[in-house]
């Protein structure tokens, strides 16, 4: 294996434990300059390191808080859904149950309108048959009158004959009782 300067400064240092080798070293500024570069490096890198885990925090929360938000979204979401499905569902049964009422109402129309046209109907023929019935009753009573009237007539008419029968029945006993005067003197 092959020694590098790494192993030869070991070395040295275990053979010389002298400090005197690296004072006098010409590269003791630039090892002290890059020590203090390297102390800045690691209290900027100490920094960012921490600037860094106070972003992936933020970035973490951010992150539950999509996370939450996602799920209250998609809870929501499910919620709308199952609502919707439930409003159709409900509508469906309105409709059919509006459709129901709807025929139960169209029947009844009918229905109604079939019993206005018949009472209608009925109306017309008890209107006919009243006006019938007061023609005849009418007539009946014309009749009556009349009837009275003849009878009023017959009972004057027998009346008068009752009178004039008797007038004759008088004037016939009157010639019965002359014709027997008059036959009992021819006789004589």
């Amino acid at each position: 294996m092959k020694k590098t300067k790494v192993h030869l400064v070991s070395k040295a240092l275990a053979i010389n434990n002298n400090q005197s080798h690296f004072v006098t070293n010409q590269y003791k500024d630039l090892l002290e300059e890059q020590k203090s570069i390297n102390q800045n490096l690691m209290n900027f890198a100490s920094q960012i390191n921490t600037s860094c885990q106070t972003i992936l925090r933020d970035i973490h929360k951010q992150e539950s808080a999509l996370h939450l938000q996602k799920r209250t979204r998609n809870n929501n979401y499910i919620y709308l859904r199952n609502l919707l499905l439930e409003t159709v569902e409900t509508s469906k049964s309105y409709e059919i149950h509006f459709n129901k009422q709807d025929k139960a109402i169209y029947q009844l129309q009918q229905s109604f309108n079939r019993q206005r046209n018949f009472l209608n109907n009925l109306s017309i023929k008890q209107n006919d048959n009243y006006q019938t019935l007061s023609k005849q009753l009418e007539e009946y009573t014309q009749k009556l009158n009349n009837f009275q009237e003849q009878k009023n007539h017959y009972e004057n008419l027998e009346t008068l004959l009752e009178q004039t029968l008797l007038e004759h029945k008088k004037h016939l006993e009157e010639i019965k009782i002359l014709l027997k005067k008059n036959d009992s003197a021819h006789c004589e």
